[in-house]
């Protein structure tokens, strides 16, 4: 393995043990500055040499040195997910794109954990990377909208205008994210009574959209749609949930992106 890719794959391993902490305290109002990590069960703090990524977890055999609680799966899972992820970012792209690639990785790593235990999609996450979003597009889009000028009829999308082109395509990006959520909650209420999907959902639309622009947020959402359909479908059969259950669509929309963003 290449040494860029080796201290990308290594930088994600740590990161991915940030993205633990983020994971276990943000849902919690707890700070992720302060306090060392600690055992869930004996409530001991964690030394350092107990919480190196991936490999304490395999020294340990999952158990914790003091008490021997099981430590969950998990923990080694999302380290070892984010290793992969910023060794792809490396892998597929290039330049300074590797790096934000990376970090929009990250995000929707943490996004889709959080939702999946707690229903929410993190405002930390959500609203500093809608302008992050806007200025890596200004500066450097992650996905390629030049068809665009061709297919356009007027004359605003030129060559010679490209960094106004691509504060356009973020910020329209942005817009439709959000604005495609509203829409899908509005009619929701109207025909259901209730809130079909919730505002952390929209923030994190117009988030995405942000990074992929318009299409890359259509796409996002479509492919999230047809993710979010399979595994309910499956969980019904399966009779894991009911018709009316609540099944979160913010991991479903992390993988699209994902999807668009790797494809």
């Amino acid at each position: 393995m290449p040494i860029v890719q080796l201290g990308f794959f290594l930088f994600g391993l740590a990161f991915g043990s940030f993205a633990n902490v983020c994971i276990f305290r943000w849902p919690r109002e707890e700070s992720v500055a302060n306090g060392r990590s600690h055992c869930p069960h004996c409530k001991s703090l964690i030394a350092w040499y107990d919480n190196i990524p991936l490999l304490s977890y395999f020294i340990l055999l999952g158990r914790c040195r003091r008490c021997m609680g099981s430590i969950s799966w998990r923990y080694p899972f999302v380290e070892l997910t984010s290793g992969l992820g910023f060794l792809a970012s490396s892998y597929f792209f290039i330049g300074t794109e590797k790096f934000a690639v990376a970090m929009l990785f990250w995000a929707l790593l943490v996004s889709f954990w959080i939702d999946y235990d707690f229903r929410i999609l993190p405002d930390e996450i959500n609203l500093p990377f809608i302008p992050i979003g806007i200025i890596v597009t200004l500066l450097s889009p992650l996905y390629d909208f030049s068809f665009l000028m061709q297919l356009l009829p007027f004359q605003l999308f030129r060559p010679e205008l490209i960094y106004l082109n691509r504060l356009i395509f973020a910020i329209s990006g942005t817009a439709l994210g959000a604005g495609i959520i509203w829409l899908i909650r509005v009619i929701g209420q109207k025909i259901y009574g209730q809130e079909a999907m919730g505002l952390g959902d929209l923030k994190f639309m117009s988030m995405i959209g942000a990074w992929l622009g318009p299409v890359g947020c259509v796409r996002t959402l479509f492919i999230g749609a047809i993710l979010g359909g399979i595994v309910s479908v499956v969980l019904l059969i399966l009779r894991k949930v009911e018709r009316k259950s609540y099944i979160p669509f913010g991991p479903f929309l992390a993988l699209g992106a994902c999807w668009v963003l790797f494809e």
